[in-house]
């Protein structure tokens, strides 16, 4: 089930009882929709007891090398779990069925990338070529930094800091130097429980709850944002989805029904920062961010190109949804002629969190030093 286009309900194999989908002359009742529409039916239970079990494991144990691999270093990890349970049938026979399935999803994959991160030389201030020194730049020119070293107490405190969380390069290069792996994982945990239940030979109740949980950790941001984060900063994506559905059909004869239906459903979470919380800029100085523990985290830096961004993302936007819906049908059969009618009325609570460069943003363009190619020096920078 897609909300807001957020999977919030996924259903199992195992507690599908039919789908149909619909791509043009939806009923009227489900007008207003865009592209497919797809309706799901829930397995119910039955006078008799009835379950299942599946499961699916994988492991890098089992995982030859890929040709390109390092030999001396480990097979990259691997670990996927799926498993799941179902159980149906009676608690009052021919008249009350009960239908209990779960499902679970474990995954642990290694993810590798590489970076463009500054050098141990960089790091300590010190250059290969001439660097001005932009407290001394007049209209004549400026005077250069003794020995192309930058004095540490000239450094900020924020960079300092930003720079001990990114890890040393892994090679020589001057670029895409440093080659990380990182674990990403995706644990996913969801139980659908329904109740029927006949009130009388006209007359059929059903509930039914979805409890729905996901984590997905992602070390190195997310593709769907073109994202390569440098190791420490990512993304960690959740949903907590509850939803309700509860039913009444009555029949009137042979020729009237009736079909009442309520929904109700809850989806909440969104983008994290594994590092919200972290007080940096109280440590460092940093002043003009936010103060709100949940937001608190790490600036974003930009260096035009030259390294990859360090930090955390500018944004991450999270959600606290809710939507009641409330459907009447009404089917009349006269002979020939098949009439259907009735009402729908839904109530959308949306609630979008989007605190955008609440951490910080800066941008290092080499406008005070006069060298756009050496941007590890202190410079004038902005945040919001």
């Amino acid at each position: 089930m897609l909300f807001r286009s957020n999977l919030v309900v996924s259903p199992s194999v195992d507690a599908i009882q039919e789908f149909k989908i619909q791509k043009t002359l939806y009923p009227a009742e489900f007008g207003g929709k865009a592209s497919a529409l797809i309706n799901v039916v829930t397995r119910s239970g039955g006078n008799t007891l009835r379950g299942s079990a599946v499961g699916l494991f994988r492991h890098d144990a089992f995982d030859a090398r890929g040709y390109f691999d390092d030999r001396t270093r480990p097979v990259p990890v691997l670990r996927q779990q799926q498993f799941g349970a179902s159980l149906g049938g009676p608690l009052v026979r021919d008249r009350s069925f009960v239908f209990v399935n779960y499902e679970g999803q474990r995954l642990r994959r290694a993810l590798t990338q590489t970076f463009s991160v500054p050098s141990a030389e960089l790091r300590a201030g010190r250059f290969s070529a001439p660097l001005c020194d932009p407290t001394t730049r007049t209209s004549a020119g400026c005077s250069t930094f003794p020995g192309n070293a930058i004095p540490r107490a000239r450094m900020s405190p924020m960079a300092l800091g930003l720079l001990a969380r990114i890890p040393a390069p892994t090679s020589s290069a001057a670029v895409q130097n440093l080659l990380a792996s990182e674990v990403e994982e995706n644990p996913m945990h969801q139980v659908t429980a329904r109740i029927d239940h006949r009130l009388s030979a006209s007359d059929t109740v059903f509930a039914r709850v979805t409890v729905y949980r996901v984590r997905h950790v992602q070390p190195f941001g997310t593709s769907a944002l073109n994202e390569t984060l440098v190791p420490g900063f990512g993304r960690v994506v959740t949903t907590r989805s509850e939803n309700v559905a509860l039913s009444h059909t009555r029949t009137f004869g042979s020729r009237l029904l009736n079909e009442l239906r309520i929904g109700w459903l809850r989806a909440a979470g969104g983008q994290e920062s594994p590092n919200a919380g972290d007080p940096f800029a109280a440590s460092v100085g940093l002043r003009g961010v936010t103060t709100n523990p949940g937001d608190m985290g790490f600036p974003l830096v930009s260096f035009g190109g030259q390294f990859s961004p360090i930090g955390d993302p500018a944004s991450f936007v999270s959600r606290n949804n809710t939507s009641l819906e409330l459907y009447d049908n009404v089917v009349v059969d006269r002979g020939a002629h098949h009439w259907k009618f009735g009402g729908y009325l839904f109530r959308l609570n949306f609630n979008p969190v989007n605190p955008n460069g609440a951490r910080g943003i800066f941008g290092f363009t080499g406008q005070w030093t006069g060298n756009a190619d050496r941007k590890s020096t202190r410079l004038n920078s902005s945040h919001t």
